[in-house]
């Protein structure tokens, strides 16, 4: 994250929270674990999520640590601004995901084009299920 100072600047206050579920922080700080099958593999993961709230925007990061999976993070960063437009509200959302793996550094041609695919797949699914939460 420090090698890009911008995104740094803008999460780092919500890095340096506390983790927490929800931005109304109704629940006490927690931390969250998966197990899942990756072709016949279990696999875990564990992680937090942080929420950071500001007058005009809530910035939220999502970071997970998984064993035996091939994967060793992933973080899930996201900015939302509220706003108005044509006197409908809405939200404008930026969203990056980051994966370190040492998986796809080896892969060529048609393997890699298919990793592209299953992460943008998966992540068409996180934002599809954002979306419905809000409607």
């Amino acid at each position: 994250m420090r090698s890009d100072p911008k995104i740094f600047s803008e999460f780092h206050p919500v890095l340096s929270g506390t983790p927490v579920y929800n931005a109304n922080r109704t629940r006490p700080a927690q931390s969250y674990y998966e197990c899942f099958d990756i072709e016949g593999t279990a696999c875990f993961g564990t992680g937090a999520v942080y929420v950071a709230n500001s007058p005009t925007s809530i910035r939220r990061a999502d970071i997970e640590y998984f064993v035996s999976s091939g994967i060793y993070t992933s973080i899930e960063l996201e900015q939302l601004w509220p706003m108005t437009i044509g006197g409908k509200t809405g939200t404008l959302v930026w969203r990056s995901d980051m994966v370190s793996t040492a998986n796809v550094a080896y892969l060529h041609g048609t393997e890699r084009l298919a990793s592209g695919m299953l992460m943008l797949q998966d992540v068409k699914q996180a934002i599809d299920a954002f979306r419905a939460e809000f409607r």
